[in-house]
């Protein structure tokens, strides 16, 4: 997936209102480096839904921090 992390975002989101395989705890933690790319670790409680409860847990869990 070539281009910016906006436009790979977007590729793989599904249409609106659609679900795809979402991690369910995303926080620091859980990603890592591998070469030039980024990783998921610690898949335990991943399901079915919307990328937007990834990206909105992963900003709550985040918003000490700002």
């Amino acid at each position: 997936m070539n281009g910016s992390p906006t436009r790979t975002w977007v590729a793989i989101a599904p249409p609106e209102g659609g679900t795809t395989l979402i991690h369910g705890d995303l926080r620091d933690e859980h990603l890592g480096v591998a070469g030039e790319r980024v990783v998921l670790i610690d898949w335990g409680i991943a399901t079915q839904g919307h990328p937007v409860v990834d990206l909105c847990w992963y900003l709550c869990h985040c918003a000490w921090r700002i």
